[in-house]
């Protein structure tokens, strides 16, 4: 057997730097975070062959003076920390004193600095090899700049796994599009044999401060637009949030503006690019509703916290960290983007039209700003957490009511179990839930015409009905339903005549006379009387499935299923949030075989999985017997969702798997129970299904992710007829 022996220094390095140097990217990225550490405000970076043949980063920074200039390729040698509590607040990109000493060993080195006040600067050449050279005097101006030439050359075996010249070139734009996101503050200059990649001029000092500024303040667009593509800058909602020593700022992309690949997410930690689970999730649940099947959102997000609550030396390249409260960080990113998403298109502190909000939204509006939503159980904050403590459990047929949930009628409740496959009873009474009450106008409206479909299924009228969830035939249940829509249009004739009148376009409303229509328009463009609301005014409905709405700079195309399904998905969402979790007991309890680590966690989480509407219990070391499930999810494989419900929890999750399940049940209630294409709708009907998005949240997008309205402006249809050419 081989005795122990100490490594020589050379072969210390050269296994550092296969944890550290990758590829060329890898060696520019440790450059250019030695150079925002130095404080420099100009970079400008010079490559040949992708890197491999030359890599030059020059700075402005504070400088390194000669008696440094050795120290600094020496292995774990640094400025950046000088003891332990330095290291669990570090600041800055680099701590370790690994990068210059690791590209020495495999590449040739030239490190030439001046410091400020200095007569000139010095220029040391390394290779890996002992003794180096001392230092020599150099003209160059304050700063530094690192030269690296024929990267591998030392271990000829790591060249034959880089890529192509095109690939490995593309590593070291994406690198650089996350340095020069990350600081507006810093301007970059990029040269490729010696073509022009990038000339990102600094943001003014002023608007971006380089450790403390909020991302979406700083950047300006003209530089997103560099780096992203004029799209995004389009599709971008701004958000600076705020909340328990956390601050979240910087764009997130509209879900219509979701990727097939994961190539537009850039998340930083206290300016540090960062790639975590836990982010992912947290923005993977906020747009768990509004993203469709298999895309990728699209985001550029800054976290700021205190260094000493978030772990960056846990990853060789630095890439992943470690919250120390990871919880509180994983719900405070959720929230915020979950309700951003929910506010839609303007910021909720503006009321009129910014410069660079993208086209295709009304200006000043946003569908479901939280100031504008009625305060009631149809208009709930999503984001609180699905099944709150305290939440009253119920079994079938119990009638209470848990708190604010008065409000709506008890002819209106569905009853369980709740299957989809049950059809049209079940069906009606999810359509019942998403009837409001009469104090809603435009939901009135709405009412009506579900109503008048209603009527022309069970008339046998077929020559205009798509769909019913009444129809002949019906059950008891959905009888008792039909009767609940009729007296939904005894309160819908019940309307004053203001409250109709919200649901009407002025200009468009029968019996209005041109004098009085005038006076309104004129009224309008005096600034006088209301504005024209986000999604304007109905004029018409093209071909049964889309809405035409006029607005003041262009027109509105809406899809009045995809839309509708929306409301409903939302309005099912809040009334279960707000009720209590009904159960349906199992005909034969099942017994099911766990771990022992599974068994004792069910053991002391049962008075969560009660909140979750699950009954189990312990019968053995490796034993539990399932009781009852949650009733809305009717057939389901009730073993393996307690298993996959076990396994979120021994991962540290909520019993998040459930409400994923109840929210499909839910979106499928909705979806059937939503007006269909070729559904006729009179212009007061379509003028109430406008309003009633402007106040639902999330309504951009259907509950499978796809749109539900855009918008043509002016220029849009003078472009498309030639018009001012």
């Amino acid at each position: 057997m081989s005795r122990i022996r100490p490594l020589p220094p050379l072969l210390i390095n050269q296994i550092a730097a296969g944890e550290v140097i990758e590829r060329p990217a890898s060696v520019v990225k440790e450059l250019l975070e030695n150079s925002l550490d130095a404080g420099a405000r100009e970079i400008a970076i010079e490559l040949e062959q992708a890197g491999i043949k030359r890599i030059q980063v020059r700075d402005d920074g504070s400088g390194i003076g000669r008696e440094d200039l050795r120290l600094a390729v020496s292995p774990h040698a640094t400025s950046k920390i000088g003891s332990l509590a330095d290291l669990e607040a570090v600041a800055s990109f680099g701590f370790r004193g690994e990068a210059l000493p690791s590209i020495a060993s495999v590449a040739r080195l030239e490190l030439t600095s001046r410091e400020r006040g200095a007569e000139h600067g010095w220029r040391l050449r390394a290779d890996g090899s002992e003794p180096r050279a001392a230092p020599a005097p150099a003209a160059h101006p304050v700063g530094t700049s690192v030269e690296v030439r024929d990267l591998f050359y030392r271990v000829p075996a790591r060249r034959k796994f880089l890529r192509t010249e095109r690939t490995e070139l593309g590593h070291i734009e994406q690198l650089i599009r996350r340095m020069a996101l990350a600081r507006a503050d810093v301007a970059f200059r990029v040269r490729h044999n010696g073509r022009e990649l990038f000339d990102l001029r600094a943001a003014a000092p002023a608007l971006a401060p380089a450790e403390t500024a909020s991302l979406s303040a700083g950047v300006c667009d003209e530089r997103l637009e560099i780096l992203l593509g004029a799209a995004f800058v389009q599709q971008a909602l701004r958000i600076d949030e705020q909340a328990v020593g956390l601050a979240l700022s910087g764009w997130v992309a509209r879900p219509a503006f979701s990727r097939s690949q994961a190539d537009l997410q850039f998340f930083f930690v206290n300016g540090r690019m960062v790639r975590d689970k836990l982010v992912a999730h947290a923005v993977r649940q906020a747009f768990q509703d509004v993203l469709h099947h298999g895309r990728h959102p699209a985001y550029v997000l800054d976290l700021r916290l205190d260094p000493r609550q978030v772990d960056v030396n846990v990853h060789p390249a630095k890439q992943e960290v470690r919250f120390r409260e990871g919880r509180q960080v994983h719900d405070f990113l959720f929230r915020s983007l979950h309700r951003r998403l929910a506010e839609g298109a303007a910021p909720r502190h503006s009321a009129a039209r910014d410069p660079s909000d993208p086209p295709g939204r009304a200006p000043g509006h946003s569908l479901a700003r939280a100031q504008d939503r009625p305060q009631d159980h149809r208009q709930t904050e999503h984001a609180v957490p699905a099944f709150p403590e305290g939440r009253r459990i119920s079994e079938p047929g119990d009638g209470a009511l848990a708190p604010g949930q008065s409000r709506l009628p008890a002819r209106r409740q569905p009853r369980p179990p709740l299957r989809v496959r049950d059809g049209r009873s079940v069906y009606a009474a999810a359509l019942a839930l998403q009837m409001p009450d009469a104090d809603a106008p435009a939901d009135a409206c709405i009412a009506s015409a579900l109503h008048r479909q209603q009527t022309h299924s069970l008339s046998g009228d077929s020559s205009s009905r798509p769909f019913s969830p009444l129809s002949n035939g019906l059950s008891k249940p959905a009888a008792n339903e039909a009767e609940g829509s009729r007296q939904g249009q005894s309160q819908e004739q019940a309307l004053t005549q203001d409250q109709r009148a919200d649901c009407l376009d002025p200009d468009l409303s029968p019996g209005g006379d041109s004098d009085r229509d005038s006076d309104r328009d004129s009224g309008r463009d005096s600034g006088q009387g209301s504005t024209s609301p986000p999604l304007g005014y109905a004029i018409g409905q093209l071909n049964g499935v889309f809405i035409l709405a006029q607005v003041e700079d262009g027109l509105i195309l809406v899809d009045m299923h995809a839309a509708h399904e929306r409301i409903g998905y939302e309005r099912l969402k809040a009334s279960w949030n707000q009720g209590h979790v009904q159960r349906q007991p199992l005909l034969v309890p099942i017994s099911l075989a766990v771990s022992a680590r599974e068994a004792d966690l069910a053991e002391e989480r049962q008075a969560l999985l009660a909140d979750l509407g699950i009954e189990v219990d312990r019968t053995g070391p490796q034993r539990l017997r399932l009781r009852a499930i949650p009733a809305i999810l009717g057939e389901t494989d009730a073993e393996q969702l307690l298993r996959d419900l076990l396994a979120d929890l021994l991962a540290g999750g909520t019993g998040e798997r459930l409400q994923t399940e109840i929210n499909q049940v839910l979106s499928t209630m909705a979806c059937h129970g939503s007006v269909r294409a070729n559904r006729r709708l009179t212009l007061p009907e379509m003028n109430a299904l406008l309003r009633t998005m402007e106040r639902t949240e999330r309504a951009d997008q259907c509950n499978h992710g796809r749109p539900t309205w855009i918008k043509l402006s002016h220029q849009d249809l003078d472009r498309l007829f030639w018009r001012g050419r």
